[in-house]
């Protein structure tokens, strides 16, 4: 417009109508042609389509212009106007594709946004010492989402399963989009006091023996998330494990294992278990072997003697025998024990397990026994 009016008034220098133009249709224009340099597409198109989305505005601003400030000719009048309604014309189509980009940067800002303030929330609910990063948010496709970001957090916190599927189901439900969820942990270091240092180190003590004293129950289960608390009557623990569907975890091994860990660190403690069933997807041969596994394991575990703990439980099969009234061997199952010396072990503890599998799965089973003997040191 400003050029339009310093060419059809004479009072007004004509460097003010170059500069006018030069401001809007250059720097569109020097950004196409570096995209071009780069052989960055992206870059140069939307370069490209702004200098062209300037320089027809350009023209239509300078004919309304024209046609408001100059008198008509007559005889130029039906040309003006053809003239006019194709530069409209093509204004309309231009804008357009730049009303659709604008209608998405709005929602991607805002969806973004919103993802920001659910990540900020679901980690003050936590801890509000968490400290965390900018999202980096990626669309997959039309159905899929990447988020990361960094999250700076004291060294005695951790964050639990529970707590990032529930941040992953609130982020699904806000964008109804697959999440592919990333957290960095980083920890705050700081220096530490004398008080500090025993309290790391007997929280260190305590995992690790909580580690073993599992294991000796049941080798399957994994410990997701640890915490250790002190209070005035003692220490808390609190852990999650994920084990198999149909893991035997009694409140008797709880109170076990809280028993022995109060022993191993010399005061009270109060263990918080959390048990949750690990779900695969198998073909139904493996979900026979896996439940074969399982009740093996919880056979052992109802009938098994002080100082008796299992290492391993494989189950093999075999060849699928051409007689099958015949209970032939089908599987064999290989059972690692670990045995405090001493301990006796008898041949019908295993013979019964053996019957009561073949009773159960109407399947033949051949069991290979490995017995691993230790003995305690008191010094």
């Amino acid at each position: 417009m400003i050029a339009a009016i310093g060419i059809s008034k004479p009072k007004i220098s004509e460097t003010l109508s170059g500069v006018a133009i030069a401001t809007s249709l250059m720097p569109p224009l020097c950004v196409g042609g570096i995209g071009l340099a780069l052989l960055d597409w992206k870059i140069s198109l939307s370069g490209l389509f702004l200098f062209l989305e300037n320089a027809v505005a350009i023209i239509f601003v300078a004919i309304v212009t024209f046609i408001i400030l100059l008198k008509p000719i007559d005889r130029a009048m039906e040309i003006k106007r053809k003239g006019f309604m194709i530069v409209a014309a093509l204004l309309l189509v231009i804008s357009i594709p730049s009303m659709i980009f604008l209608f998405d940067q709005s929602t991607r800002l805002k969806t973004y946004t919103n993802i920001q303030e659910v990540i900020n929330i679901n980690f003050k609910s936590i801890s509000p010492s968490i400290r965390l990063s900018p999202a980096k948010i990626e669309l997959v496709d039309g159905k899929t989402m990447d988020i990361s970001f960094e999250a700076l957090m004291p060294e005695d916190m951790s964050i639990s399963y529970i707590e990032q599927e529930r941040l992953r189901n609130d982020l699904e439900r806000l964008t109804n989009k697959t999440i592919n969820l990333e957290i960095y942990l980083q920890r705050i270091i700081s220096t530490v006091k004398k008080e500090e240092i025993e309290l790391q180190t007997k929280k260190d003590l305590a995992q690790k023996t909580l580690l073993e004293l599992i294991n000796g129950i049941d080798g399957s289960l994994i410990v997701n998330s640890f915490s250790f608390e002190k209070n005035d009557n003692g220490s808390s623990i609190k852990a999650m494990l994920i084990g198999e569907p149909g893991t035997l975890f009694t409140e008797e091994d709880r109170n076990k294992i809280e028993k022995d860990l109060s022993d191993k660190l010399g005061e009270n403690i109060l263990l918080n278990i959390e048990i949750i069933e690990r779900k695969t997807l198998l073909a139904k041969p493996k979900v026979e072997e896996m439940y074969i596994k399982q009740r093996v394991s919880q056979l052992i575990n109802s009938r098994r003697s002080e100082g008796v703990s299992i290492l391993n439980v494989t189950v093999k099969k075999l060849d699928t025998p051409k007689d099958m009234s015949a209970l032939k061997n089908e599987y064999t199952i290989n059972i690692e024990m670990k045995v405090l010396q001493g301990t006796p072990i008898e041949e019908n503890f295993f013979r019964f397990i053996k019957n009561q599998l073949e009773a159960e799965f109407r399947r033949g089973f051949k069991l290979e026994i490995f017995i691993n003997e230790y003995k305690n040191i008191t010094i």
